[in-house]
């Protein structure tokens, strides 16, 4: 009876905890106020973040923004996300992400090279893992910074497609909504800090 007891005791505190994180990832409110162009588009399995903005800094400046590691430490969400830079080369590093929300976590590390006769920062996934079997795996992803020089200004493209196993489900995606506008907002007030850097000097 006790064993009894024991097993649908702790079968209802693993449904109570999957239940709390559902909830949380339904519920959690944005990080920044104030509205973000659309930026993601989303089609069965695979999910496509997409955004530019334009800026008066250099291309050298950019793309040591977009590439090097110690400004991709700047540019996290340190409440859920923490890094660990790993091999490098030349032109090119693997960096860690562990990523933690509530009770969810997941791993993955990505490999970043750099293109600079083509205005380039190129990054895609090559390792990941989770704790939670019910939450969509990620299958493959991968994404670029591209500067684009104009007359007056250097426009910034950023892109990344996500493939999942399984569809997109709307609580998923909003929290992936949520932290992609984080990052998107934390980008480019992190770059206008250095337009205005520029204008000082």
């Amino acid at each position: 009876m006790v064993k009894l007891f024991r097993k649908a005791f702790n079968g209802r505190l693993g449904l109570l905890k999957y239940l709390i994180v559902f909830i949380c990832f339904a519920s959690i409110p944005a990080y920044c106020s104030g509205d973000i162009d659309s930026f993601l588009t989303v089609k069965d399995s695979v999910y496509t973040v997409e955004y530019q903005f334009n800026t008066t800094c250099s291309e050298e400046k950019l793309l040591e923004v977009f590439y090097e590691f110690s400004h991709l430490e700047n540019l996290i969400n340190k409440k859920s996300t923490s890094l660990e830079k790993l091999d490098s080369g030349e032109d090119w590093y693997y960096v860690k992400y562990n990523y933690r929300y509530f009770l969810y976590k997941n791993t993955s590390i990505y490999r970043k090279v750099i293109l600079p006769d083509e205005n380039l920062v190129n990054f895609d996934v090559i390792y990941f893992e989770q704790n939670l079997d019910w939450v969509p795996e990620v299958l493959n992803s991968s994404g670029f910074y591209k500067i684009v020089k104009n007359d007056t200004n250097n426009t910034v493209i950023y892109f990344q497609e996500t493939r999942l196993k399984g569809l997109c489900g709307k609580t998923y995606l909003d929290r992936v909504k949520k932290e992609t506008e984080f990052f998107l907002k934390k980008l480019i007030a992190y770059v206008k800090g250095f337009e205005q850097i520029k204008e000082d000097n």
